[in-house]
């Protein structure tokens, strides 16, 4: 009786960023990859548009976030809103990346 074997590979490519950020990332505390080496590649490749923020964390060293937003918000409820939810889905050796979108409503009222 001849034996066979049979092999299926599903391959999916997408272009490398650079760098490898999109909005910010979430560094995990036993990561492959610490805070400190991100901060500097990303610093590199992609010059005053980033912040490296060491955290005080149980899960996670660190975060790095696009400069523009932490015009638009308080660093510290950013960073807060944006780790509730990613502490929800990871563990210390975790560095997840996202996209970030925020979005004012502003009123005012003015005298005529």
């Amino acid at each position: 009786m001849n034996a066979s074997r049979t092999a299926e590979l599903n391959i999916r490519l997408t272009e490398f960023e650079v760098p490898p950020v999109q909005d910010f990332l979430v560094i995990g505390k036993r990561a492959p990859i610490g805070i400190e080496a991100f901060g500097k590649m990303v610093e590199f490749i992609s010059p005053n548009q980033y912040k490296a923020i060491r955290l005080n964390h149980e899960k996670f060293e660190g975060i790095i976030i696009r400069k523009n937003f932490l015009n638009v918000m308080e660093e510290e409820l950013l960073i807060s809103a944006i780790l509730v939810e990613v502490d929800a889905i990871s563990d210390e050796s975790s560095i997840f990346k996202g996209s970030l979108n925020i979005m004012l409503n502003i009123k005012k009222e003015i005298e005529i």
